[in-house]
């Protein structure tokens, strides 16, 4: 039988006075009732898994609620009704049980597999909710697809904002909720991706503690940043890796816990600020070995997946990596460190950076930007990735970075990049998100340089790594000649 569910995934700021008549709107979701959707979902049983953090943001709604509701005969009813959380349950679960065969919440992957589930969709909700009159509601829904071997094979999200009007009679949370659960099911309808893996998806065969712990112990919501929207730039790309679970496939090395959350991050900054359209993203969650090769070539050739996508001299390029660093072989060489590296073996099977900065050099690209959310100590925030080392530091060799390339780091060779207290978010991805939003843009000309950002990245990243830990970090800006 289909039953109906929500999560939300994101605190909110709490409302302001709400008084006064609210204003009439149509209901953005009268028309998902119109359509059945992409009919390759119909055969199809979905597993739905709701984050533990999602269900306390649900009764962060219902004391918004409470509130409202708190001054008796002078409630505002209307706006009451608005911040109704039954708004989201109802289209979410409309949308999912008008296109699938059957939808099931399951607990984990061990719950997906013995129910016979070959998808299982990771449901994530983002709702803030604005203050006062003339600030936005924004609400933002996704859906990470994840098949039987624990595969991320397609993320769909919708998007949906409001203006709260003056007077402030409500948060206006239901307009955009509503456009933001009509992306939603458009986006699902149009996923290719989806609809191909969809065609091989087979239930799985044995149990896995691996999705499970994704859902519960990674943090997948992305920072809370405004981003100007962009010009849509259709020949733009970007690779987008969030190496987060090493326990799984890896050997002897600790996870890096925010990084899905730092890659989704990214993933927002490059759709809206720099305008690249999402089928032109390459985007990986625990990279293998194979698949950093697959995308940016080897020693042997430059001519992976990156290179068939660029257009010569059109298509600028960002790559974005949160995940571990490390020095290995004789030299002390850097290297990326994918999800089934050996770390006693990070010369064999990890990534050369040498490797990476040349071949995407070669790439007959307009720029190529590479950001990087990794130190190369051997070091990091959750413990040594060398075997057996205890926490020695050995400084690594860092590869010359080509003329023609633009690459920031999260840090210095000697140093460990740090997060958030709670694990949320790394600090170099927060402030360098926040900086690009807008923050560094200290002469008000509405565009940051590199020089403007490496000095909020100061005041920023490198106070609060000093502040939180005692330690450290600066993050290293290696711009083109004329990129100031």
């Amino acid at each position: 039988m289909k039953r109906g569910f929500l999560v939300i995934a994101l605190c909110f700021v709490a409302a302001g006075c709400v008084t006064t008549p609210q204003p009439q709107y149509v209901d953005p979701l009268a028309s998902l009732g119109k359509t059945s959707g992409n009919p390759a979902f119909s055969d199809h049983r979905l597993g739905v898994i709701l984050s533990d953090n999602v269900r306390g943001s649900m009764s962060h709604l219902e004391t918004s609620r409470s509130l409202i509701s708190s001054f008796g005969a002078f409630t505002n009813t209307t706006a009451l009704a608005d911040a109704d959380p039954k708004f989201i349950v109802e289209g979410v679960n409309k949308i999912l049980t008008d296109r699938f065969k059957d939808v099931i919440v399951v607990k984990n992957a061990e719950d997906a597999a013995e129910k016979a589930v070959g998808i299982t969709m990771l449901l994530d909700m983002q709702i803030k909710l604005g203050p006062q009159s003339g600030e936005q509601t924004t609400v933002k829904v996704s859906g990470i697809f994840v098949n039987s071997a624990e595969a991320v094979v397609a993320q769909v999200d919708g998007n949906g904002a409001s203006t709260v009007p003056w007077p402030a009679s409500s948060h206006m949370f239901k307009p955009a909720a509503g456009a933001a659960l009509a992306q939603f099911a458009g986006n699902l309808d149009g996923s290719a991706q989806l609809e191909t893996a969809l065609a091989t998806a087979k239930p799985a065969t044995q149990r896995s503690a691996a999705m499970s712990r994704m859902s519960r112990n990674y943090p997948m919501a992305p920072i809370d940043v405004s981003f100007a929207p962009s010009t849509p730039r259709p020949d733009d790309i970007a690779v987008v890796i969030g190496n987060a679970d090493y326990g799984k496939l890896g050997k002897d090395i600790p996870d890096v816990i925010p990084a899905y959350a730092d890659a989704e991050s990214f993933k927002q900054y490059v759709l809206t600020e720099l305008g690249v359209r999402e089928g032109n993203i390459i985007d990986l969650r625990d990279a293998t070995s194979a698949q950093l090769e697959g995308v940016f070539g080897s020693e042997r050739t430059h001519k992976g997946q990156l290179y068939d996508w660029t257009r010569r001299n059109q298509s600028r390029i960002w790559v974005y990596y949160s995940g571990h660093g490390a020095p290995a072989g004789q030299n002390n060489a850097a290297y990326l460190v994918p999800v089934d590296a050996d770390g006693a073996r990070i010369e064999i099977n990890g990534y050369p950076l040498d490797v990476l900065y040349r071949n995407l050099a070669q790439l007959p690209a307009k720029s190529v930007t590479v950001v990087l959310e990794a130190c190369f100590s051997g070091l990091s925030q959750a413990g040594s990735l060398m075997t057996a080392s205890s926490g020695i530091y050995v400084k690594p060799r860092l590869s010359q970075v080509p003329k023609n390339l633009t690459v920031i780091t999260a840090g210095g060779a000697d140093q460990v990049a740090s997060w958030e207290n709670d694990k949320t978010i790394s600090l170099f991805t927060k402030y360098f998100l926040t900086g690009m939003s807008g923050k560094a843009d200290r002469n008000s000309d509405g565009r940051v340089g590199w020089s403007e950002l490496d000095a909020y990245l100061k005041d920023t990243l490198t106070y609060y790594a000093r502040r939180y830990y005692g330690r450290d970090q600066t993050a290293q800006i290696t711009p083109l000649a004329n990129a100031q």
